[in-house]
């Protein structure tokens, strides 16, 4: 038998921790959490807000182990997304030798699709993000099925006017949506689309 990688716990205050490899749903005085770590970041997220008596309360948070990424990373991805602005384009962001890198997985893209194949290991990518071209910067419902990993996720849009870029947390399938800050730097040309 596999064991499986979910843990569900009651939240009573104090650090959560996890053994490698697992997520844990954490019910909470004021909700519903689902918490993981990678070896970039620990992600708690919301799943559902009410109201359990007896156990102490969480907030979401993002710890990134490592540091902010640079806000150049945002400008690469800018410059190659301009090249075909009324087409999607995917892009990941991984660690190469001891610098972070956008890479461009092989893709078949359309004006609202792109199909890719990554050859990054899917633990080694800290965020994905796509580009919408000339729409706006939003999570559509083919992302949130899509988007099923534990990093961070963005897409960035309005490419032939003011670029805006949106950001969240991913944590299996359940999201948090985050200023582009917390993740990079600066946000180079982009403007932060909250909602």
């Amino acid at each position: 038998m596999i064991p499986s990688p979910v843990e569900y716990m009651c939240y009573n205050g104090g650090d959560i921790s996890l053994p490698p490899g697992k997520y844990a749903y954490i019910m909470a005085g004021n909700g519903i959490f689902k918490y993981a770590e990678t070896r970039y970041m620990k992600a708690l997220v919301p799943v559902a807000w009410t109201r359990i008596a007896g156990l102490a309360n969480l907030a979401p948070r993002v710890e990134l182990h490592y540091g902010r990424l640079p806000g150049w990373l945002l400008s690469t991805l800018y410059s190659d997304a301009m090249a075909n602005p009324n087409h999607e384009a995917v892009y990941q962001i991984a660690p190469y030798g001891d610098k972070m890198h956008v890479y461009r997985p092989s893709q078949v893209n359309g004006p609202s699709t792109s199909c890719y194949t990554s050859d990054l290991e899917p633990a080694s990518v800290i965020a994905e993000v796509h580009s919408h071209g000339t729409m706006r910067a939003f999570f559509s419902q083919t992302d949130t099925r899509d988007e099923q990993g534990c990093r961070f996720y963005g897409v960035v849009g309005c490419l032939n006017s003011i670029p805006e870029i949106a950001i969240r947390v991913g944590v299996y399938g359940d999201f948090w949506r985050i200023p582009a800050a917390v993740l990079f730097t600066d946000t180079g040309p982009f403007l932060n689309r909250r909602r």
